[in-house]
């Protein structure tokens, strides 16, 4: 079975924050390298659409300061990426608001 990435829509139910520290060599992220603190995100979504309509899942959140973060709000609807791996098991990302 390959890995297989679908889009759903989503609703932010929740969202707990959390200041983190980046490795001493930095951290590559989607906006290139950053160093120091940045923010975790902790979000609760409830999937609007697909097969997993009305599930809340748990998704890790990070805001660099970069103008590919994507810093969401409760209420906020959000479009997701839900990644199936081989093992079947699901993971679901934050692609952008809705």
């Amino acid at each position: 079975m390959d890995s297989k990435i679908i889009q759903e829509k989503g609703e932010v139910k929740d969202v707990t924050s959390t200041l983190k520290e980046t490795s001493d060599a930095g951290d590559l992220t989607a906006g290139g390298m950053v160093e120091g603190m940045y923010e975790e995100q902790t979000v609760k979504v409830e999937i609007l659409s697909g097969e997993n309509e009305g599930e809340l899942v748990t998704i890790k959140n990070d805001i660099y300061g970069n103008p590919f973060d994507i810093e969401v709000k409760e209420g906020d609807d959000v479009f997701l990426y839900k990644q199936t791996s081989d093992s079947g098991a699901d993971s679901y990302f934050i692609r952008d608001y809705w």
